[in-house]
């Protein structure tokens, strides 16, 4: 199973940005970041973003609530390996943490929560690799300050990075684009909150031919998936 696993180490950098928010997250000298509500949603989405984009160890971030720990990107692998289950056909995924997503066919998905790693599944089409992730975090906060902030990140470190937000009140959808050494890549992002938890739900393709928009189709619709129940 491990041909349906992302092999893409350049983007370690993502997991870098985390560990060193959560350095400052803890720092009290740092007054303008310690102890931030924003923080941890932050690490989260860039933590969830590079499960599958690297495979770099996550092993230094200890979190002291099992529910939101992020599992390290070996520890994924491994679990997709041993317990990945094939999407024969379209489902519908009812996930303990409250939620219903599509699955589309041809997915390898992981049917079992993992700490703050709530669900995942990657497929490879046409030497385009996609990849679902929905990641939660128990915080307060608010999701209307808190986009802003994953953007600035998420713009800080991708090559021609272009985006658009929609949404109002509890939930926010990020659209973005952006260039690396796979080329053209396209994320549809659903920043979410119930009651004091976020929901980071993330569907991502790269290496995207240009003149291919059914792939951006397939993204949103995974996304808008995605309810509460």
């Amino acid at each position: 199973m491990t041909e349906y696993l992302p092999l893409i180490a350049d983007n370690g950098f993502q997991l870098l940005i985390a560990i060193f928010l959560l350095y400052q997250y803890f720092n009290k000298k740092n007054q303008k970041t310690y102890k931030k509500k924003w923080i941890p949603v932050v690490v989260v989405v860039l933590v969830s973003v590079s499960t599958f984009l690297a495979y770099d160890d996550l092993r230094e971030i200890k979190q002291k609530e099992d529910n939101n720990r992020m599992p390290t990107t070996a520890e994924t692998k491994n679990a997709f390996e041993k317990k990945g289950h094939y999407a024969l056909n379209e489902e519908i995924y009812k996930s303990e943490d409250g939620y219903t997503i599509t699955i589309p066919k041809g997915f390898l998905y992981l049917p079992d929560r993992d700490g703050s790693l709530s669900f995942a599944a990657v497929r490879e089409a046409q030497n385009t690799k996609y990849a679902i992730t929905i990641a939660r975090q128990e915080t307060t906060g608010y999701v209307y300050n808190t986009v802003p902030k994953i953007i600035k990140e998420l713009q800080s470190k991708y090559e021609g990075f272009e985006y658009t937000v929609s949404g109002t009140g509890k939930s926010r959808t990020i659209k973005f684009i952006f260039t690396d050494v796979d080329g053209n890549n396209k994320s549809t992002m659903l920043v979410s909150k119930r009651g004091g938890t976020f929901f980071v739900v993330s569907a991502l393709a790269k290496n995207v031919p240009n003149e291919d928009e059914t792939i951006q189709k397939e993204l949103d619709r995974i996304v808008d998936s995605f309810n509460f129940i």
